[in-house]
């Protein structure tokens, strides 16, 4: 279920910055101590992260990733959590959106 959800999100994402002409760059982060973020969105020196999960359930380990590649990039940025629940908030720094709720934007 978790990289399909990702797969929902990510090719969403992809499809809106296709259809508004948007010139940002995508990739995803991972490290040779498997630190990863889902997706980076590069939009000159402004990096948006996003990690995805499947789960209903929402921790602060959930954006660990997030927190150790924002401290790696020494700046501020969008850190959007995704996630499989309801609700839309902000938590740590960190914007937290059940899937639905961000895909209806």
């Amino acid at each position: 279920r978790g990289s399909l959800v990702e797969n929902l999100v990510v090719a969403d994402i992809l499809k809106s910055e296709h259809h508004r002409a948007g010139r940002r760059q995508f990739c995803f982060y991972r490290d040779k101590r498997g630190t990863e973020v889902d997706l980076l969105a590069l939009d000159g020196p402004n990096i948006e992260m996003i990690e995805v999960k499947s789960g209903a359930t929402v921790s602060p380990e959930l954006w660990k990733g997030l927190t150790e590649v924002r401290s790696i990039l020494g700046s501020p940025g969008n850190d959007r959590l995704i996630f499989g629940g309801e609700g839309d908030w902000f938590q740590e720094g960190v914007h937290v959106a059940g899937w639905r709720e961000y895909l209806l934007e």
